[in-house]
């Protein structure tokens, strides 16, 4: 007594276990006693696909010189005078008055002027020469 396994479960245990050529050569005889049988089609064009499949990792692997010239990188360094792990830096503090720069009231230097303050009109006078008809009144 012994047992057979049918032969499309057995090209397909084949396909399963990458023997590709053994799976083609039983779906080729399964072929021949029934021409039409779409399974066996199936099963061989898979097999047959897998046997010339070229895998485009290993034709991509970059050599040692494409890795360490990568253009693309981070650097590993910080930039002088942007870390804020340095000793120098101000961690978690407000910055200083070198970073941002602030006026005699302690205000920070922003560039923009407020309308109707002293320094509007101050900027109106340095621009223009003249007092605005709001400082007469």
């Amino acid at each position: 007594f012994s047992i057979t396994m049918e032969p499309l479960f057995l090209a397909w245990s084949s396909y399963r276990r990458r023997r590709f050529q053994r799976c083609a050569d039983i779906c080729s005889k399964l072929l021949s006693e029934s021409p039409y049988d779409q399974a066996a089609w199936s099963l061989k064009t898979r097999a047959l696909t897998e046997m010339v499949y070229i895998d485009e990792v290993e034709v991509d692997q970059e050599g040692i010189a494409d890795m360490m010239l990568d253009e693309s990188s981070i650097a590993q360094v910080a930039r002088p005078g942007t870390s804020l792990r340095l000793p120098g830096t101000s961690q978690g503090a407000a910055p200083t008055p070198a970073v941002r720069p602030m006026t005699q009231s302690g205000r920070p230097v922003t560039g923009f002027v407020r309308p109707s303050t002293l320094s509007a009109l101050f900027v109106y006078y340095k621009l223009f020469g003249q007092t605005s008809s709001l400082c007469q009144s």
